[in-house]
């Protein structure tokens, strides 16, 4: 989870976390997607409701980069999202996702999505 600097005295980022690292993570899935889109990071945070399941990193700095991969129980709203933070304490994130609808060709998003839908939604 993204950690805030100091914040009883008001600094570090003012948004809310996108990842609270709350519900249960289906562990093959959290292994492959670890091995997929976060081996350069150190681990993931990850967000599980009824609604979909969404493991990531976002930033705590400036410049850090924020990576979220999420998906949806209607499978053409899951999404990756790519960004930049720009703002200080991971704040100003630059960037936007891209749908699993929106893709054309058969990529490692699609794959992925594809594989662990109905296991993550049975």
């Amino acid at each position: 989870m993204r950690h805030r600097m100091v914040s009883s005295f008001g600094f570090g980022n003012p948004d809310p976390v996108i990842l609270d690292n709350k519900g249960k993570l289906h562990k093959v899935f959290a292994d492959e997607v670890m091995d997929l889109y976060f081996q350069d990071f150190e681990g993931f945070d990850f967000k599980v409701t009824k609604k979909g399941v969404t493991v990531g990193v976002e930033p705590a700095y400036q410049f850090e980069k924020l990576r979220i991969l999420h998906i949806d129980k209607d499978k053409g709203e899951s999404y990756i999202w790519y960004g930049k933070s720009f703002g200080y304490y991971g704040s100003k994130i630059v960037g936007k996702p891209r749908f699993y609808k929106d893709y054309k060709l058969n990529s490692k998003f699609k794959r992925i999505v594809d594989k662990y839908h109905g296991v993550l939604f049975k």
